[in-house]
């Protein structure tokens, strides 16, 4: 009798094994229908953005360089003249790194030294990527920080012989300034970005009013002004962000372009737009004065409620690297570099396309892809066209498009899309045969590229390459299905009665 429930078993087994390979192979099978295409330009600085880059400039400001790298025993105080124009050296070195024209604004402030008035000269460093659109149509966005620091509520600190190494205030403004500069120089835009790193902002926004001053003067075109101050100290686990933007409607949507954009890429960040009490105790408010749109983009001070996590090593020698929230001082960057981005606005045709297709293959069956393109740059693409080379294995068989396509040699598709408007985007499936004389356990792929007339503003989304692993289900899954069967029988009937 002891055969006979074998037997049922056996067959119970093997059908659970059948219903089990064709759901696994129904899985493999199985295709989004809606791929996601790559991230937008501006997504995808925001995503480029490095931490690291972020802390090495916080330590180059807030170190002496004499001392060795990322001490604390730096200052950048105005009148300390060899610690400010060791700040303003690597502010214009890494400027010029990233390939961006840089100036240099001089001017004199007067100040109380002693028993005499001394007139020192400061120096704003200006770093300069023009846009692209005609003059007539062409902005300037700027993105500020002031690279100056204090110490001054340090008891008996003086600046002729205390660091005063600023690091949240505001090395960490500047430090974004500079990955703007980094992440935006081999970008084509529209409007131009200036990267402004001011001086004089403790003694009174010397540096932003000597340059709002003079902009009003020779008539600059600045519709958005970005100003970075404070954006690294974070410690009661709420990401706060404040966006002064005060009264003018036109700040108030640059600090709602803000807001949007921390939300559009999920940024982990909660803004605040302040308008009735907004400070003007920040190199923002000099532009305001001379009528220029801006806002200041800052951590959670005491000036506005519902918290209150102001840095307490505010203008204090303490203010240093080792108090600054990374993780925060990085998304905090992100939102006004992703920002600067958006309103600079990338210019040109942006192609992208996404190819996706089933988890594994298996010889002799029949698969699906599916391919998502689109622009989502500025500017139409002309003539656009979309080829796809299928590897050794992967014989293509029709498509979905109803486009135009020729075959070239090599097992290669190329379909002529016509024109893309700025956010045009659409897909297809295209179904191929994987050859039954393929070697199972290697594999088939896959690479589709988009291109057409016209300068593509990131090249980098241009290419899609999916890579599927072939295995015949039935040799892997067989065998260990049936393992655990022979020990059952072996338990059942007695060693070496099996077979």
């Amino acid at each position: 009798m002891r055969p006979r429930r074998i037997l049922p078993a056996l067959l119970l087994a093997l059908i659970a094994l059948t219903v089990w390979i064709g759901a696994l192979q129904l899985g493999a099978d199985r295709v989004a229908s809606a791929p996601s295409l790559p991230p937008s330009i501006v997504g995808q600085v925001i995503e480029s953005l490095s931490p690291a880059e972020l802390e090495a400039h916080v330590c180059h400001l807030q170190d002496k360089d004499a001392l060795g790298y990322c001490n604390t025993q730096g200052t950048r105080f105005s009148w300390n003249a060899a610690g400010l124009q060791e700040a303003a050296n690597y502010i214009d070195h890494q400027l010029q790194e990233h390939g961006v024209t840089v100036t240099t604004q001089t001017f004199t402030r007067t100040h109380i030294a002693s028993d005499q008035d001394v007139g020192t000269v400061l120096t704003n460093v200006i770093g300069t990527l023009e846009g692209i659109a005609p003059p007539i149509d062409r902005g300037v966005v700027i993105v500020s920080a002031h690279y100056d620091s204090t110490a001054s509520r340090t008891r008996g600190w003086t600046p002729e012989t205390e660091p005063a190494p600023g690091a949240d205030d505001n090395a960490t403004g500047v430090a974004a300034v500079l990955e703007a500069a980094r992440l935006l120089s081999g970008r084509c835009l529209r409007h131009t970005v200036r990267f402004a790193a001011f001086a004089g902002e403790e003694q009174g926004l010397h540096g932003s009013r000597h340059y709002a001053e003079q902009a009003r003067a020779t008539g600059e075109n600045i519709i958005a002004v970005v100003n970075v101050d404070m954006i690294g100290y974070e410690s009661d686990g709420e990401p706060r962000l404040e966006i002064h933007a005060g009264l003018d409607p036109r700040s108030i949507t640059l600090a709602h372009t803000l807001t949007e954009s921390v939300q559009a890429y999920h940024l982990d960040l909660s803004p605040q737009v302040v308008t009735q009490r907004a400070t003007d105790l920040s190199d923002h408010s000099p532009f305001w004065k001379q009528g220029f749109p801006a806002i200041l983009v800052i951590e959670d001070t005491d000036l506005v409620g519902p918290t209150n996590d102001f840095n307490p090593y505010y203008h204090t020698i303490e203010d240093t690297l080792d108090k600054i929230n990374r993780g925060y001082f990085s998304e905090m960057a992100r939102a006004a570099i992703g920002t600067v981005t958006r309103l600079a606005q990338p210019a040109g045709p942006d192609l992208r396309v996404v190819q996706q297709g089933p988890a594994m293959v298996r010889r002799g069956q029949t698969v699906t892809f599916t391919l998502a393109y689109g622009n989502n740059g500025t500017a139409p693409a002309d003539n656009v066209v979309l080829t796809d080379t299928l590897s050794h294995g992967l014989v293509y068989q029709s498509d979905s498009s109803g486009a135009a396509r020729a075959f070239d040699v090599g097992n290669q598709v190329m379909w002529e899309l016509g024109d893309l408007v700025p956010g045009d985007s659409s897909g297809f499936v295209v179904t191929a045969t994987v050859l039954a004389e393929a070697q199972s356990l290697t594999s088939v792929s896959g690479r589709t590229m988009i291109a057409g007339d016209g300068l593509d503003t990131d090249a980098a989304d241009n290419v899609s390459r999916v890579e599927i692993p072939i295995h015949d289900l039935w040799k892997v899954y067989l065998p260990l299905s049936i393992m655990p069967l022979r020990g059952e029988l072996r338990r059942r009937w007695g060693a070496g009665s099996v077979y």
